[in-house]
């Protein structure tokens, strides 16, 4: 099983809504997690991102946030961050593993935590497109 680690800062918002999304589209064989590079303690999925994954026809209501921590950055295949600083800062933490640490869309996917729902779908739809691309081209 190819496992793909998404990671934004708290976990609670963008990339337990990627993780979600890759489930939904990858092929058999592939098999997703996410990660914070700020967490703190295990909270649960945003209202805002909870509602987005509804949408899509996907459920968060299990998620608990959590640490990227060296177990997840080895056994990766991939690792999608959703900005270009999260991506730095892993590349500079894990250096080992930074030719499988990208960024998951062309710019940096903005964190819609304390947002309005519409900016939470805003934000599902960069994902989606984003994560779809990437399935595309497994």
């Amino acid at each position: 099983m190819k496992q793909v680690l998404f990671v934004c800062t708290g976990n609670t918002c963008r990339s337990p809504l990627a993780a979600a999304m890759f489930k939904s589209l990858a092929p058999a064989g592939y098999a997703a997690d996410s990660c914070g590079t700020d967490v703190y303690s295990p909270r649960p999925v945003s209202n805002g991102s909870f509602k987005a994954a509804k949408k899509y026809g996907l459920s968060l209501k299990n998620h608990r946030s959590k640490q990227v921590s060296d177990r997840l950055v080895t056994e990766a295949c991939v690792i999608y961050c959703l900005t270009s600083g999260h991506a730095s800062m892993l590349k500079s933490d894990y250096p080992d593993y930074a030719d499988k640490i990208k960024t998951l869309a062309d710019s940096d996917i903005r964190d819609p935590f304390g947002g309005s729902d519409e900016e939470y779908l805003r934000c599902a739809e960069q994902i989606y497109s984003a994560v779809k691309k990437i399935v595309e081209n497994l």
